[in-house]
């Protein structure tokens, strides 16, 4: 595990890649940046394991409310507010539900791994993933980077942006 930055740029056209998709739990950054690109985005249909209905119907409990913490290691664990653990080998036994949501299709253009002082990570990161779309942000990023990172030779144009994976 580490940071990974990714320098974006939008294209029209799905590629082989999974696309940036804003989701029924997006951060308030992913939404903004949604409206900001507006023009680019498409409809999309996701498929996602639908553990508020499996809670249900396994364990007569709402997922939502009591559960706290999941983890994924070889198998699914899930914690609920008492620390009682439910683990799920097989997520086959898993329903699936389909979400319509907006995606963004883009290539990437620019990488860099790690290279960010810890102020970025306790400024931004407070989420699993953080965008930045504008030249402004960027440079507020820069602040937070090591001599050597490929970020301070970075510029956004008006369909690019910033991905970030930690």
């Amino acid at each position: 595990m580490g940071l990974d930055i990714y320098l974006e740029k939008i294209v029209n056209e799905s590629n082989d890649k999974h696309p940036l998709t804003l989701s029924y739990d997006a951060n308030q950054c992913m939404i903004d940046m949604f409206k900001y690109f507006d023009k680019y985005t498409h409809k999309v249909k996701t498929e996602y394991y639908d553990l508020e209905k499996y809670f249900k119907d396994e364990y007569g409990i709402d997922y939502e409310k009591e559960i706290k913490l999941s983890i994924y290691s070889n198998t699914y664990k899930f914690y609920d507010k008492n620390d009682k653990l439910y683990e799920i080998k097989d997520i086959d036994k898993i329903p699936t539900i389909v979400k319509d949501e907006l995606a963004i299709y883009s290539v990437e253009i620019g990488y860099q791994r790690k290279g960010m002082k810890n102020e970025f990570y306790k400024e931004y990161l407070n989420k699993d993933i953080y965008v930045f779309w504008t030249n402004e942000q960027l440079e507020e990023i820069k602040k937070y980077c090591e001599p050597e990172a490929n970020v301070l030779d970075w510029k956004l144009e008006d369909n690019q942006f910033i991905y970030c994976w930690n």
